[in-house]
């Protein structure tokens, strides 16, 4: 059984895009733990957690939205 527990600061992704991870993970950990066996995706749970504006620090720094969005552009 594998529990994945994915945080994103709030605002980087829609939820389209959160499904599309929530996807692409649960694919991972069925070819990886679940050796390809699709059936395994239901001991698979992701859950996404979204956390607050500048209350994600790197390297002693608060992230922003605009932080990580800017990250993600280059």
């Amino acid at each position: 059984m594998a529990f994945v527990h994915v945080r994103v600061v709030t605002g980087v992704l829609d939820d389209s895009e959160k499904q599309r991870l929530i996807e692409g993970i649960t694919d991972l950990v069925v070819e990886v733990e679940g050796k390809g066996d699709r059936d395994f995706a239901r001991f698979c749970w992701v859950i996404v957690d979204e956390i607050d504006s500048g209350m994600l620090g790197v390297a002693g720094e608060g992230q922003t939205t605009e932080d990580v969005k800017q990250a993600q552009a280059s």
